[in-house]
C-alpha cells in the first residue's frame, strides 16, 4: 500500500511540474543569437515564434512532401520574394533562414496543397497583439478561402542543410 501511495505521489510531482511552453523563447546566453526550431508536417508548430535581429529560425521536416514558403499577409499560400526551402521528402534535411529585421515574416506550408486545404500557416514576429488585423487567426483564415497553393522547387532566402 505505501508502495502504491509513493508511485501516485511521485507521478502527481512529475505531472504538475512546469513544462515548456511553446511560445517561450529560447534563452539568449551571452547576447549570442538564438536557433528557433520549428517542426513541419501535417502542421507547422510553433505556429508563431518572436526571433531577434541575428537569431536563425531553423525548420525541420517530418518525413513526406513538405516545405516552407513565404508570402505576405494579404496574400496566403502564394510565394512573396522572401524565404522557400524547396520540397523536402526524406525528413533529414533542414532549412535555416538568419532575421534580418523584427518585421512579422508570415509563411505556410507549400506542399500538397496544406495551405489553401489545411491553413497550415505560421509567422516569425507577429503584430503585437490588438494593433492590427493582422495576425495568425486571419491568415489561416484568409489561407482556407484560397483555391490553389503555390509551391517553389528551388531553395532561396536561407540554407537547406543535410543532417
Amino acid at each position: 500500500m505505501r508502495f502504491a501511495i509513493s508511485v501516485l505521489l511521485a507521478a502527481t510531482a512529475i505531472m504538475a511540474s512546469p513544462g515548456r511552453l511553446s511560445d517561450d523563447l529560447p534563452v539568449p546566453v551571452d547576447g549570442q543569437p538564438t536557433t528557433h526550431t520549428v517542426w513541419v508536417g501535417d502542421r507547422i508548430n510553433p505556429e508563431e515564434i518572436r526571433a531577434a535581429v541575428g537569431d536563425k529560425v531553423e525548420f525541420r521536416f517530418h518525413p513526406g512532401r513538405q516545405s516552407v514558403v513565404q508570402s505576405k499577409f494579404d496574400r496566403p499560400c502564394a510565394y512573396k520574394k522572401g524565404f522557400t526551402s524547396s520540397v523536402v521528402e526524406d525528413g533529414r534535411k533542414v532549412f535555416v533562414i538568419e532575421i534580418k529585421n523584427e518585421e512579422p515574416m508570415w509563411y505556410y506550408h507549400g506542399s500538397r496543397g496544406l495551405c489553401h486545404k489545411k491553413g497550415i500557416v505560421g509567422v516569425i514576429n507577429p503584430p503585437v497583439a490588438g494593433t492590427s488585423d493582422s495576425n495568425l487567426f486571419n491568415y489561416h483564415k484568409a489561407s482556407l478561402a484560397k483555391r490553389t497553393t503555390h509551391n517553389c522547387y528551388e531553395p532561396s532566402g536561407g540554407s537547406l542543410i543535410n543532417i
